[in-house]
């Protein structure tokens, strides 16, 4: 690659994009270095202005585009180029699958894993998806006053947005009132994050503050929860500092699971899947993998509010689900006895621990994991040696941590894996959800 590191001063360099990084941005060599640049795509070439260095990176802004990937689309958010909300809307959707397929099953062969010959795809549309979101806040007065929307790529400032492609529309008329909102309180420079989280029921909105709310400031948060019929919390501090404002009586929101007749009840900090077309697709497949029965044991271990739990009790004999959240196994316990389901049982425990509890015995036939991004090897390192299940069903948010864990469980020598599904959770982003199935062999 010709040219070499520009200086502030110096003209726009042409380079090539050899790659997408894991983040989505393009990847160019000048001068032996790597420089990442936002916007681009493989095999293209553009022009690039001053080059900036971050921890330890290289970034530069994509100035002009010489040549264009046939793979390229016109991106279905007017700030797109400047929010950090989305990643891959430049990219055409069935290039982003196989993109994130590719990914996928790079991760497996650096680890030694051989993939399955299908690796199938789960998806939906692609817009109109999130049913969570931070949104960060920034009091500008030389921009406008209030901003409120998604944190710029590489940068703390904040791309103020009235309208989002990707989060769900029930949210449409909230959204634009927010800045407004803010900007009315008695220090509005110190309301940095709004979580926002979106139930088939309602909505709810956690304003996070850095200093005590005025008796004015808990009105106007009243008044707009009671005018947009969204349901009001703030928190300062940790978690437990969350205060309801609106409406005066306990609420929470809710999801179905239409397959298993399931209501799902959550609180607006507790986790849940981001997409629920895709959710509600993951659990239809992996019970049909597992194929569970009256006389199988299954032990759900990562979960939550009950998300996989709660539909297995219908399937299964018996079901127990593990979760370090104290919260989410009270929630998780509410949701069963909401639905009825007497044989499923819940515990709060460390599965990180180097305990084990007395749920470590060989009952369960099979055992369901969805871990957060570190993995579960450790998890599984236990079960493989006390349960000892026929079938080991894994929901992975992380390529790279699945690879790992699925090369231990291969190398036990007593499972193979046999099914694996690229799932979209996120589209527009360089997230990747994975499905898989463990076998005993």
């Amino acid at each position: 690659m010709e040219g070499q590191l520009s200086s502030r001063n110096a003209p726009y360099k042409r380079v090539s994009i050899d790659r997408l990084s894991k983040n989505g941005s393009g990847i160019a060599s000048l001068g032996g270095v790597e420089i990442l640049v936002n916007g681009v795509l493989p095999n293209e070439t553009v022009e690039i202005g001053r080059i900036r260095k971050k921890k330890g990176k290289k970034y530069a802004d994509l100035v002009n585009l010489i040549s264009r990937s046939p793979d390229r689309a016109l991106p279905i958010c007017e700030v797109y180029e400047r929010c950090g909300g989305c990643s891959l809307q430049h990219l055409n959707y069935e290039s982003q699958l196989k993109l994130k397929q590719s990914i996928l099953i790079n991760h497996l062969l650096q680890h030694e894993v051989t993939p399955p010959d299908n690796i199938n795809v789960i998806s939906n549309q692609s817009d109109s998806y999130r049913r969570r979101a931070r949104l960060g806040v920034r009091f500008v007065p030389k921009k406008g006053g209030v901003l409120v929307g998604f944190r710029e790529p590489n940068s703390g400032f904040i791309t103020p947005i009235k309208e989002c492609p990707v989060i769900e529309r029930s949210f449409d008329h909230v959204l634009p009132k927010l800045s407004g909102l803010v900007e009315a309180l008695n220090e509005p420079g110190r309301i940095p994050q709004i979580e926002l989280s979106i139930g088939t029921n309602n909505c709810s909105l956690i304003f996070r503050h850095l200093y005590d709310l005025s008796e004015g400031d808990i009105a106007a948060l009243h008044l707009f929860g009671e005018i947009t019929n969204v349901i009001i919390f703030t928190q300062r501090g940790s978690p437990e500092n969350l205060i309801q404002i609106y409406p005066d009586k306990p609420a929470l929101l809710d999801y179905s699971i239409s397959k298993f007749d399931i209501q799902v009840e959550f609180g607006p900090t507790d986790f849940i899947q981001i997409n629920d077309d895709v959710n509600q697709k993951i659990i239809k497949l992996i019970f049909d993998w597992l194929n569970p029965t009256k006389s199988d044991g299954l032990l759900d271990l990562f979960c939550g509010v009950g998300n996989f739990s709660l539909p297995a009790a219908k399937l299964c004999g018996v079901v127990h689900g593990v979760e370090n959240n104290l919260t989410l196994v009270k929630q998780a316990i509410h949701n069963a006895r909401l639905n009825g389901l007497q044989n499923v049982t819940f515990e709060a425990f460390d599965l990180y621990s180097n305990d084990i509890a007395e749920w470590r015995i060989n009952k369960y036939s099979k055992v369901l994991i969805d871990p957060p991004r570190s993995g579960a090897l450790d998890v599984l390192r236990k079960i493989v040696c006390t349960v000892s299940p026929d079938m080991i069903g894994y929901i992975s948010c992380n390529p790279e941590s699945l690879a790992i864990d699925s090369k231990y469980l291969i190398e036990t020598g007593a499972y193979k894996l046999t099914k694996m599904s690229m799932a979209d959770m996120f589209p527009h982003t360089t997230h990747i959800e994975t499905v898989a199935l463990f076998e005993k062999v």
